[in-house]
């Protein structure tokens, strides 16, 4: 059984319909989330409140990792998204 998932998860891995994706298609996508009228910004508030809402509270430290790596992925996303708008917008 085991050799039989090692097998499946290295056919995924070996995946290539990723490529398909083009890039630009991509950037498109992440300059619409930092677009004004985005809702992904209202998300991005929303969540990023309720995150620090969590770790104001007081947790144990396994769940203030995983509460601070949220909290890194969501600003990526935003960090990503904003550069994605400024070259769109040239």
């Amino acid at each position: 059984m085991r050799m039989l998932l090692i097998r499946i998860l290295l056919r995924l891995l070996s995946d290539t319909s990723y490529e398909s994706v083009k890039d630009e298609v991509i950037q498109e996508w992440l300059a619409g989330l930092a677009a004004e009228k985005s809702a992904f910004r209202g998300y991005y508030s929303i969540r990023k409140r309720a995150i620090l809402g969590v770790l104001g509270v007081g947790v144990s430290q396994k769940e203030y990792w995983v509460s601070m790596g949220k909290l890194a992925e969501l600003k990526q996303l935003r960090d990503l998204s904003m550069g994605a708008l400024k070259k769109h917008e040239k």
